[in-house]
């Protein structure tokens, strides 16, 4: 399965390039869909293949040229004098920059708004305890998931993320609550649970996660597809 998958993917990644005259704008946007289509489908089988995921991630992030000389260039080069001072400096940036702090926080009230429309019951619970998401969510926010491991569950999740949009991971981070819901409504202290996601399952996010876009009504949805571009005055 994962063979044939490997097999299926590298033929499309041989047809001629996007830039190629030879192929209409038709062709390139089917191309482009159908390769969109087998992550979701069939995933990336980067243990058959280890060269699959970063030639696809790079079509979907319309990176066109990445010489290895010159990336091998800048790594030898060994960590710059300010290294130290620049990861120092990031967390106070972060943590007093206004635009960063209201971008974090729109992402915060989407993930509120959604969870309260797909699941009122679980939503209202949480904020009888006084839980927002700005209190449990804003780590898998923050990271795309990647807070949570193990890391090849990651990766798969951000295939599914670079393919369809960084939009999803709001509704990823609700598929993992949805995941452990039984045991959050079960629980007391639901922050003990929450303070911790369980190991990542990427599949069962991701099948959660499609299901809630078919879910949404279209204005939440479009803000939310939107929110990642909006610049924050």
């Amino acid at each position: 399965m994962a063979a044939a998958a490997a097999h299926s993917l590298n033929k499309l990644l041989s047809q001629p390039k996007a830039a190629s005259k030879s192929r209409a704008t038709g062709e390139i946007d089917d191309g482009t869909k159908k390769l969109r289509r087998m992550i979701l489908v069939e995933g990336i089988p980067s243990s058959i293949d280890p060269t699959l995921r970063p030639r696809i991630w790079k079509i979907l992030l319309r990176v066109n040229e990445l010489p290895t000389d010159t990336y091998l260039h800048y790594v030898s080069r060994g960590p710059c004098q300010v290294r130290e001072k620049i990861r120092n400096d990031t967390f106070r940036t972060l943590a007093t920059d206004k635009g960063f702090k209201e971008r974090v926080r729109e992402d915060m009230l989407l993930l509120d708004r959604c969870l309260q429309f797909v699941d009122p019951e679980l939503y209202g619970y949480l904020r009888s305890k006084n839980l927002s998401a700005e209190i449990y969510a804003f780590p898998s926010i923050l990271t795309l998931c990647a807070c949570t491991p193990p890391l090849d569950q990651v990766l798969q999740l951000w295939d599914f993320l670079l393919a369809f949009g960084v939009h999803l991971n709001v509704l990823c981070v609700i598929a993992q609550l949805l995941l452990m819901r039984d045991e959050v409504m079960a629980s007391s202290s639901p922050m003990r649970l929450l303070r911790t996601f369980p190991p990542l399952e990427a599949l069962p996010v991701i099948g959660i996660a499609v299901t809630l876009v078919r879910d949404l009504p279209p204005e939440l949805y479009d803000e939310l597809v939107k929110h990642p571009f909006e610049v924050v005055h």
